[in-house]
């Protein structure tokens, strides 16, 4: 992972990285630089000291909710440092994006200012993708069909 300052980390399963790397593409059109661990997290690295490094070096974190997010284990550390560092939102580090349809409780359920923008992005997402079959030779990650 190169160690320049990003705008975003993006957290996500398995189960959702179609939508996460759909994510970084969008941000990367628009401008902004992503670590996302599909792209940057190199095959035999230590994954939780990438992790970090993710966290430390992005400005914001984007957790792409879903049910399988909200049961798995490394997610809720990831999200849980960024609220810690702003609890009260006010640099609005923590970004949730509901990408499928889940019932968020504790702290994640009083930031769902998420469910209307996680709306327009599963209606614009067909559309988008059209427009981003151009993708960079090295993101082999890129979902096929």
């Amino acid at each position: 992972m190169d160690s320049a300052r990003k705008d975003f980390f993006i957290s996500y399963t398995s189960a959702d990285e179609e939508w996460a790397v759909w994510i970084a593409h969008v941000l990367e059109e628009a401008g902004y630089s992503v670590v996302i661990q599909a792209w940057d997290f190199r095959p035999g690295s230590n994954f939780v000291i990438e992790m970090q490094k993710a966290l430390q070096s992005s400005d914001r974190l984007i957790a792409t909710l879903s049910p399988d997010y909200l049961s798995a284990r490394f997610p809720r550390p990831e999200w849980a440092a960024v609220f810690a560092a702003d609890p009260e939102g006010a640099a609005r580090r923590l970004v949730p994006v509901m990408v499928r349809p889940c019932q968020p409780d504790g702290l994640l359920r009083s930031d769902m200012a998420c469910r209307g923008m996680s709306a327009r992005l599963r209606k614009t997402r067909s559309r988008q993708q059209r427009s981003l079959l151009t993708v960079r030779m090295s993101r082999s990650s890129w979902p096929r069909g």
